[in-house]
């Protein structure tokens, strides 16, 4: 993967975030969370709506 990927991809990345967040955190619980938590520590996402996704996330893929 050279820097020309990364330029196109980071901000995909920042801009669905949310999404990709629960997406993975319903197939990947524990990770995603500790990932997410940094994320919004960096300012990147808010806090609460990071927990909610991790929370809905990691439940519904235990059932």
């Amino acid at each position: 993967m050279n820097s020309t990927d990364l330029e196109t991809l980071v901000p995909w990345i920042i801009e669905h975030g949310y999404l990709i967040f629960f997406i993975v955190a319903f197939i990947e619980g524990p990770f995603i969370t500790l990932a997410g938590g940094i994320a919004a520590a960096l300012g990147y996402y808010d806090i609460l709506i990071i927990l909610g996704l991790a929370i809905i996330g990691d439940v519904g893929g235990d059932a």
